[in-house]
């Protein structure tokens, strides 16, 4: 009986570590899933991060970009074309499309680089309208005389009234691809300009 008795703890020692093991094992799974899934999560958000951090980064390039050209074309000094009543040399802009390269120094350059240093590929483009001295606030190169104060712009109906001459509508717009959707976004600026 004493014999009986001696074994009995050792059998059941054996079957509680046998059991203590199983667990042990499917504990080290469920860890292990857990820590894989965590990591998935948190590599999955900085890519997010980096993604979002890339299309801001793009999109305000574009924007200065936009804003900068805008600038250097509406500080320009018209070339009045008598004949046709339009600056020519803004006129002459009109939806013409152009390439331009944002280094990562923020140098802008016209021309392509001829080797990869890491340049930003934007197209611009230009659209020019002009109101033909029009007050009716409609900008567009037909507009119809209208001095109905509550169809007139004021600038529009200062212009024609002290007989300044033609309102230019000088817009731009800066267009790139989004490399994570592959699509086109674009960030575009309007002002008006006088002769």
């Amino acid at each position: 009986m004493h014999l009986w008795s001696a074994k009995k703890p050792l059998a059941f020692s054996r079957h509680a570590a046998r059991l203590a093991q199983g667990m042990t094992i499917i504990e080290v799974l469920v860890a292990s899933f857990l820590l894989i899934l965590g990591i998935s999560v948190v590599m999955e958000l900085s890519n997010l991060v980096q993604k979002t951090r890339r299309l801001s980064h793009l999109s305000g390039m574009a924007d200065r970009l936009a804003q900068d050209l805008l600038g250097s074309v509406s500080g320009e000094s018209c070339e009045w074309n008598p004949t046709l009543g339009v600056c020519h040399n803004l006129t002459s802009r009109d939806m013409t499309s152009f390439s331009v390269w944002v280094k990562p120094s923020g140098a802008v350059e016209y021309a392509k680089p001829e080797k990869d240093d890491g340049s930003i590929e934007f197209e611009a483009r230009f659209d020019i309208q002009t109101t033909s001295g029009c007050v009716s606030g409609v900008s567009h190169a037909h507009c119809l005389f209208n001095t109905d104060d509550t169809a007139s712009w004021a600038l529009d109906r200062h212009l024609f009234e002290d007989h300044v001459g033609n309102l230019h509508n000088v817009r731009v717009t800066v267009s790139y691809l989004d490399p994570f959707h592959r699509r086109v976004r674009f960030v575009s600026y309007q002002t008006r300009t006088v002769p």
